[in-house]
């Protein structure tokens, strides 16, 4: 897993674990956003790698925890899904922004849009022995927005938007 990390924080004091998140290389503005992109191998055990490091990095750009908590879901789902339609050769990539909301996308190679086979109202009533079929449905609870973009490039990247605390220390 590797990680691209541009962070405009760069006068804030270090949080303590902040040298410990995965990756993350010297802060840098980009349109006075925090931004992360992670390389994501399509390999199930590798979404809680990346989970782990955002989580950490998310800390450092002093992400509340119910937030953290929530990005954290939708990241493993979204993730997941992109994981489980992989072919062995397809690039996933995995890209956090941090403005006036947290939106995380994971992109990848392959063109076919995703589906929910759970509508959000019937999510509550899903069976909780179905391993499979709700991620877009959680996202969509979770997030205050959702979406695909297709690329002109080939691929796809799904994205959900996630509201930030009104009062944030940053």
């Amino acid at each position: 897993m590797s990680v691209h990390v541009n962070d405009h924080a760069a006068t804030d004091p270090p949080h303590p674990r902040c040298h410990e998140a995965t990756l993350l290389t010297p802060p840098v503005w980009e349109h006075n956003s925090r931004i992360a992109v992670f390389a994501l191998l399509p390999e199930p055990r590798r979404v809680g790698e990346v989970r782990r490091a955002v989580r950490e990095l998310l800390v450092c750009w002093h992400v509340d925890d119910e937030t953290r908590d929530t990005a954290a879901v939708v990241l493993s789902e979204l993730a997941t899904n992109a994981v489980v339609h992989a072919t062995a050769s397809t690039s996933i990539s995995v890209r956090i922004t941090l403005a006036a909301d947290l939106t995380i996308e994971v992109r990848d190679g392959s063109s076919t849009l995703p589906h929910s086979r759970v509508q959000r109202s019937d999510l509550h009533e899903t069976e909780t022995e179905t391993e499979s079929g709700r991620g877009l449905a959680l996202a969509s609870a979770l997030a205050t927005r959702w979406g695909v973009t297709v690329h002109d490039r080939g691929g796809k990247s799904v994205w959900a938007r996630l509201a930030l605390p009104t009062t944030r220390h940053a």
